[in-house]
This record gives structure tokens, C-alpha cells and sequence, in this order.
């Protein structure tokens, strides 16, 4: 044996080192199949078991070392069997198998993507830039602008091949987006990726709305089943309803803080597909049309849940999903349309506090966004001239609509919109004279439900009668007489017209305010059309709707014919039909008449009209209470002296033209 313990070459113990001495390369082999059986290899035989995640940073730099550092190992140990190079050819010379697809099973595990991708995923890269803004509308107009494209490429649009295509890619960058999100979550704070991935499985409700809004605002792109989740709350309405209005609030503060542009959202197919290019740039684009898609849709839903809520049964569940319509409805022009229908709906709920709640957030949404005046009132016209509506959601309505501030600028609708509104009280008053809506359209109803029943008995009277006789003596001749009755009755009564005591008379003082308050915004060359072809609604309304009604559309129609300085003899006629109305001095509205009627006879030029209006008058005070006798007697001394003053004027004018001509 030579010194320092080492055999001598060709020696029985060297021999038997020799055999016993491990092939490195094929060990190695054998593992990385053994672990590509198991599973735990992305590839096949040749990529074997990474381990680098797993390895510590000292230990790697030792590796790199030792492989750097030059051999001095002797000849004879540097020389390999046969058998470990004809592995190593056949490592260096098999080709790489492809990567094997992941089960659907093991895809929906749970999986810490801080420790890489799930066996057969590949570790993909995020589209989007580190330094591109959070929100991802910011990010999208960020990018740069699409090519203009000429000729015939402008006309043409995508196949539908081309459109699956730019779908599928979408949907892949998306899945991507979704799978590196994960990554770099639990790589960042892993403590903080598995308080969510717990919270999410078992956590309480309130720590699941946190939860999911978290992930939302940290990445809206990446996290669309967290949106899913959220709206399924609302729309299912599971869990109660404290759970539905968290979800709700947290619903609304997502859509508005990170999800809504302040645009019109639009669907993947409304895009310009055909100047994306095949890039990278290309696919990033694509995948921001793919969310911009997804959440519309989204959106869209989580409105419809908001007019399901707006129905409850419960009324802090309704005041809740209205509150969140007029928040989306002024803040963004998403589903705009679908949101004030929402909003204006609630006029006519059963209660009343919703109801006017409703009626204030309409008039609160017109202060800040002015221009919407013109699409509200057409929304809230199509909502009072629905069939089956109840008189009270009218009448908010009609209570909205007078109180709406107009104005004389085109941008608010200026005198068209005046006009609109003059139309829709004009229409509804003819509505209710004729019996269609109103009290009279309900006393017609009760009529009619009375109908059936009546005509069941006179049906039994014609079958049999009422006697014991089964159609023999009194019985039969009580039938024969029945039948005839019956056979003559059975068609429906015509509606009932309105009776002055039958009018509601809020309504229609809501109507009056609304038309006097409207008359002023209307153009000059449009009032005098407008007098002809409502005034014979007014004079109808004098004569049959209660004095309150009657004294408000006197005051308008002398307001319109005080302005064109034409006060017609129909409108005397009128003012002194009313002085004998029984309610004239009992009524809220004397003041208001008196004044009127002091106005009227003031500026009246005909003599002789004056003195029978009062001679009327005092016919009516001596029967009067003192206070109403004496305001009549204060109104016509009023009323002498400005006419003797006026009288000694033409006379004296009178007289000066006379002595002018006996001069001449």
C-alpha cells in the first residue's frame, strides 16, 4: 500500500472501488423520471425536478464554483464507462417532450403560486407595465393610438374567424393576468395571500366583502371572479338582507372609485378589431376590450338587481338600492337610461316616504346636471300616462314636474320644453274631465265590478226564478221577466264623467301651478297659439272643477291675456259665474279670488261691467261673514275712486275736444 492510504493502481482494493463507484449522470437520471412520474416535473424525462426555488443562496454559489474550478482529478478517474455515455447521448440527442395539459382537478385545487405555476402551466409574464396606471381605463388610453387604416381596409371588418381569434387571445391574456396576480401576491406578502385565500373559504360575511374588495382595487383585471362574487349577493339575494346591503355599498363604491370610466362602456365586438395589430401591444389592447366587455355585461346586471332590491318587501332595502341608482345615475353615463327609469319607478311606491324621497333625488339630480331636464321629464311622462297607475304616483308626478326650475337657454330645454310640460298638464286635465283617470275613472271601475255579480243573479232569475215551483207559477213568470231585463243590460256602462264634486282637486291645482309657472319660458310667438288651443280646457275647468281649481285658472288665463293686453268679454263672463259659487267666501282661496276680481275690474274699460260686477258683489257680502263684507266693501271704494279719477280724466278730455272743434 503506498503512503497516504492510497491504493496502488491495478490492486484489489482499487479494482473493487472501482465497481463500486456511482455513475453521477445516470443517477440524476433515474431521478428526474422517478420525479416525472410523480408528477412533479413540468416536462418530460429531460427537464427532471427544479430545484432552484428550493435551494439556498450559499449553497447555489458553491455550485458555480466547484463547476468553474479547473480538474485536477488524475486521468483515470476522469475516463466514464460506455454505459454513462450512452445515456448521456441519448439525454443529449432525445427530444423534449411537449408539456402535458392540467387536469381540470388539479387546476380548481387551491395552489400557493408563490411556490411557481401548477404542474403543466407555464410561468407566464403580465402584459402590463409597472409603471402603467392602476385603473385600468387609465391604462388603456395610455397605450399608444391604433393605426388609421384607408381604402378598403377601413370598410372591411373581421371575419368571424378573426373574431374567435382575437377572442381566445383575450381570454388567454386575461387567464394569464389572473395566474401572475396570484404569483406575485403570495410572493410579495404571503401572509396576507393566505388571509385572503381563508377569509374567502370560511371567513364571516363582512370579512368576505372586504376580502373581495381588496383584491378589486388592488387589480380589477385580475380579479373579475371576486366582481362575480359580490354581484351574486345582490342578484341571488342570499345570506339576508344586511348581506345584500353590504354588498350593495361595496358594489357601488367599486363601480364608481375603480371600475367606471366617465364614458359609455361598449361591447368586444363594438371595438376596432380589424387595426389591432398581432403584437404584444396588440394582445394587451385586446385583453383591456375583453375587461372593458366584462364589465359592461357585469354592470349591467348589478342594475337590474339594484331594480329587484328597489321592490322588497323591506323599505330600508328599497331606500338603499334607491340611493345607490341616483349615486351611479349623477356620478357615471353607464346604463343611464336603465337607472333613471329605476329612479323615476319609485314615484309610485306604496310608500310615501319612498315615494317622495324619489321625487327629491329627481330634483337634486336636475341641480347638478341640468342638461338631463329634457330626458327626465320625457321618462316621468312616460311613467304618469301608464295604464294602472294609482292617482298618488300621478300626483307626485305632476308635483315633480311643477317644481322643475326652468329656464330660457337651449341647453335646458328653453321653450320647448315649456311647452312639453304645457302639453302633459293639458292632457292630463282632459284625462280626468273625460273619466279615464281620476276619481271618476275609480267610481266606473267599482261599477263595473258590480256588473258580473248582477248579471250572475239575473242569469239565475232566467234559468229558474226564485220560486219553489221549478219554473212553474211566480218563479216562472219572475224568470221570463229577469230575462228580458238581463238580455238588455248585459253590455258594459259607458265611463263616467267627472262631476265638479268628483275632481281631485290636488291634482289639479298642481296642474294650474305647473301651467302658470311654464307660460312665462314660453317664446312670444308661441303664447297666443297656445291660448287658443288650451283655453277651452280652461273656461271647462271654471265651470266644473271645485273654486280652488277655478279661481287658480282664472288667475292663469288672465295672466296670459293681461300680457297681450286682450282680455276677452268669455273671461268676464266666467270671473262672474264664479261670484255665486257657494264656496266664494268659506274657501282658502277668497283672498286670492278678491284680488283677482280687483284686478279685473280695474282694468276693465267697459263701464256699465263694472257696475253689475258690483252690484254682484254686494248681493253676495250681505249674506256674508262681517270679515268677508268688509273686504268687499274696502275693494269697491278702491274700486270708485280710481274710477271717478279716471272718469273726471275722459271728461275733461272730452270736454277740450269739444271746444277744439267749436274753435275750428
Amino acid at each position: 500500500m503506498a503512503k497516504g492510504g492510497h491504493s496502488k493502481p491495478g490492486s484489489v482494493k482499487h479494482k473493487l472501488s472501482e465497481s463500486n463507484r456511482v455513475d453521477a449522470a445516470a443517477l440524476q437520471a433515474e431521478v428526474k423520471s422517478f420525479a416525472s412520474g410523480l408528477g412533479l416535473a413540468a416536462a418530460g424525462i429531460g427537464s427532471g425536478f427544479d430545484d432552484t426555488d428550493f435551494r439556498p443562496l450559499n449553497a447555489e454559489q458553491k455550485r458555480k464554483f466547484k463547476a468553474n474550478k479547473p480538474n485536477t482529478e488524475s486521468a483515470d478517474i476522469q475516463n466514464v464507462p460506455k454505459r454513462k455515455a450512452q445515456v448521456d447521448k441519448q439525454n443529449t440527442t432525445a427530444p423534449a417532450q411537449q408539456p402535458a395539459e392540467t387536469p381540470d382537478v388539479v387546476r380548481e385545487r387551491n395552489w400557493n403560486a408563490g411556490v411557481g405555476p401548477r404542474p403543466g402551466e407555464k410561468q407566464g409574464h403580465s402584459l402590463l407595465a409597472r409603471d402603467s396606471p392602476s385603473l385600468w381605463y387609465e391604462a388603456a388610453a395610455a397605450l399608444a393610438p391604433l393605426p388609421v387604416l384607408t381604402g378598403a381596409a377601413a370598410a372591411a371588418s373581421v371575419t368571424e374567424a378573426e373574431f374567435e381569434a382575437k377572442k381566445q387571445a383575450a381570454l388567454a391574456a386575461l387567464q394569464n393576468e389572473e395566474n401572475v396576480f396570484e404569483r406575485d401576491l403570495g410572493r410579495k406578502n404571503g401572509q396576507d395571500a393566505r388571509w385572503l385565500q381563508q377569509v374567502r373559504r370560511s371567513g364571516t360575511t363582512s370579512d368576505k366583502v372586504a376580502a373581495l374588495t381588496l383584491l378589486l382595487q388592488e387589480s380589477a383585471v385580475a380579479n373579475l371572479r371576486s366582481l362575480d362574487a359580490l354581484l351574486n349577493w345582490v342578484i341571488k339575494r342570499k345570506g339576508g338582507r344586511n348581506v345584500v346591503t353590504q354588498a350593495i355599498d361595496a358594489l357601488k363604491e367599486i363601480f364608481l372609485v375603480a371600475l367606471l370610466p366617465d364614458r359609455k362602456l361598449r361591447f368586444f365586438e363594438q371595438q376596432p378589431l380589424a387595426a389591432v395589430p398581432a403584437n404584444k401591444e396588440g394582445t394587451r389592447r385586446l385583453l383591456f376590450y375583453h375587461v372593458e366587455d366584462c364589465l359592461k355585461k357585469r354592470y349591467s346586471s348589478f342594475v337590474t338587481g339594484l331594480e329587484e332590491c328597489s321592490r322588497d318587501n323591506l323599505e330600508f332595502l328599497k331606500d338603499k338600492a334607491l340611493k345607490a341608482m341616483y349615486d351611479l345615475l349623477r356620478s357615471k353615463p353607464e346604463q343611464e337610461g336603465k337607472l333613471l327609469s329605476g329612479v323615476v319607478n319609485k314615484l309610485g311606491d306604496p310608500s310615501r316616504k319612498v315615494a317622495s324621497k324619489a321625487g327629491y333625488l329627481l330634483t337634486s339630480l336636475l341641480q347638478e346636471h341640468p342638461a338631463m331636464k329634457v330626458v327626465v321629464v320625457a321618462e316621468v311622462q312616460r311613467f304618469m300616462f301608464r295604464q294602472g297607475l294609482q292617482e298618488r304616483a300621478r300626483y307626485y308626478g305632476v308635483i315633480f314636474l311643477n317644481q322643475m326650475v326652468l329656464s330660457h337657454h337651449e341647453s335646458q330645454g328653453g321653450s320647448d320644453l315649456a311647452k312639453r310640460l304645457i302639453d302633459i298638464y293639458f292632457t292630463l286635465f282632459k284625462m280626468i274631465l273625460e273619466g279615464h283617470i281620476g276619481r271618476a275613472a275609480a267610481a266606473a271601475k267599482e261599477q263595473e265590478a258590480k256588473l258580473p255579480a248582477k248579471s250572475k243573479d239575473r242569469h239565475r232569475d232566467r234559468a229558474g226564478g226564485r220560486g219553489r215551483g221549478r219554473g212553474r207559477g211566480r218563479g216562472r213568470r219572475r224568470g221570463s221577466r229577469g230575462g228580458s231585463q238581463g238580455r238588455g243590460s248585459s253590455a258594459p256602462p259607458e265611463p263616467k264623467k267627472a262631476l265638479a264634486e268628483e275632481v281631485d282637486a290636488r291634482i289639479l291645482s298642481a296642474i294650474i301651478a305647473g301651467v302658470r309657472r311654464a307660460f312665462p319660458f314660453v317664446a312670444t310667438d308661441d303664447v297666443q297659439p297656445l291660448i287658443e288651443r288650451h283655453s277651452d280646457a280652461l273656461f271647462k275647468m271654471i265651470h266644473t272643477a271645485p273654486f280652488g281649481v277655478a279661481v287658480q285658472a282664472l288667475l292663469l288665463l288672465f295672466q296670459l291675456m293681461a300680457a297681450q293686453s286682450a282680455v276677452s268679454d268669455r273671461f268676464y263672463r266666467a270671473l262672474y259665474a264664479v261670484l255665486l259659487h257657494p264656496e266664494v267666501a268659506r274657501s282658502g282661496k277668497s283672498p286670492m279670488f278678491l284680488s283677482l276680481l280687483f284686478k279685473a275690474m280695474k282694468g276693465d274699460v267697459s263701464t256699465k261691467r263694472v257696475a253689475a260686477f258690483a252690484k254682484r258683489l254686494l248681493q253676495v257680502a250681505q249674506e256674508q261673514q262681517p270679515a268677508f263684507t268688509c273686504g268687499c266693501l274696502l275693494m269697491l271704494s278702491e274700486i270708485l275712486k280710481v274710477k271717478k279719477e279716471k272718469t273726471r280724466r275722459e271728461r275733461v278730455q272730452g270736454l277740450r275736444l269739444h271746444i277744439s272743434d267749436y274753435k275750428q
